[in-house]
């Protein structure tokens, strides 16, 4: 807090080598155990005075958002299965409206009483032809 004015440390930070540290620290990654405290609660969910001497320090136990708006870090199961659900609810609204459009353009093609019926045909083979489909079948039998 001494050299940053604050106690949002990174989750990569590791303590340099440097005077400004004590020795006893240097190479401690920091950010990690930090990480770990917010997010497990660890050094903290066992011993209620640890926890006390971090808030009396001014500890931060949910980082603001970034930059972005967005927090840091993992998604809460919650955050993910509402995200997961807001996708689901899009792609059925665009499978519907996709449906829609569809039946839209069959009724323009072939009319109302087209969309929607099946045709049977029960005993007879379904006979499909096209302009041309005669001199095809012709070069076929050649």
């Amino acid at each position: 807090k001494k050299l940053n004015g604050d106690l949002l440390v990174p989750q990569p930070f590791v303590v340099p080598e440097e005077p400004d540290w004590p020795e006893s620290t240097w190479g401690l990654r920091l950010g990690a155990r930090v990480n770990a405290i917010r997010s497990q609660g660890t050094f903290v969910n066992t011993n209620p005075d640890r926890r006390k001497q971090l808030d009396d320090i001014g500890f931060i136990w949910s980082p603001p958002p970034s930059a972005t708006g967005r927090r840091r870090g993992r998604k809460k199961k919650e955050e993910v299965e509402a995200e997961k659900a807001t996708a689901e609810a899009a792609m059925s609204e665009n499978t519907e409206s996709k449906k829609a459009k569809a039946s839209t353009a069959m009724e323009n093609l072939f009319g109302q009483s087209f969309v929607g019926e099946q045709t049977s045909f029960e005993g007879e083979a379904a006979v499909w032809s096209f302009d041309g489909s005669a001199d095809m079948e012709a070069a076929r039998v050649a």
